[in-house]
């Protein structure tokens, strides 16, 4: 019976040590998630900026050349 009961701590202790270990990842795996979801989202609005630049650039070019060529 006791050799039953050792086997079963054994194993309990390494199920317990594969639960352990499988949380902490899980816990780095969603920190990562949540890390790169901000630098998605911040280079989205980077983008959106760069672009509306762009327009904004692009919008003044007619009145550039209106003022070199009048």
């Amino acid at each position: 019976m006791e050799v039953m009961v050792k086997k079963f701590q054994s194993k309990f202790k390494i199920v317990r040590k594969d639960m352990n270990q499988w949380d902490e990842l899980q816990s780095r795996l969603i920190s990562q998630f949540r890390s790169a979801s901000h630098i998605v989202d911040r280079l989205q609005l980077l983008l959106t900026i760069r672009i509306k630049a762009k327009q904004q650039i692009m919008g003044q070019f007619p009145k550039l050349l209106n003022r070199n060529y009048s």
